[in-house]
């Protein structure tokens, strides 16, 4: 899954209606929910909530996230991949 935004208090974000309800009933059927997030999508408002961060077992990201993400995924697993860039 990937999405346009992400907060730390809301969790992942989408802009798009359709690609939101698309991801919310694709959760519940997925063995395993993986989140691909650059951190530049920290900083964008928000938007259409998808999922909290408990939805969420793997976010592979460039950049180390927020504490309080951290702390929600304590179930999850966190996967810090430098950019190729």
């Amino acid at each position: 899954m990937s999405v346009a935004a992400a907060s730390p208090q809301h969790g992942c974000m989408d802009f798009d209606l359709f690609e939101t309800e698309l991801e919310r009933a694709m959760i519940p059927l997925a063995d395993k929910v993986m989140l691909l997030l650059g951190s530049s999508k920290w900083t964008k408002p928000d938007l259409i909530n998808v999922c909290g961060w408990s939805a969420v077992d793997i976010l592979v990201t460039e950049a180390a996230p927020p504490a309080a993400v951290t702390g929600e995924l304590e179930h999850g697993r966190i996967v810090v991949a430098p950019s190729a860039g």
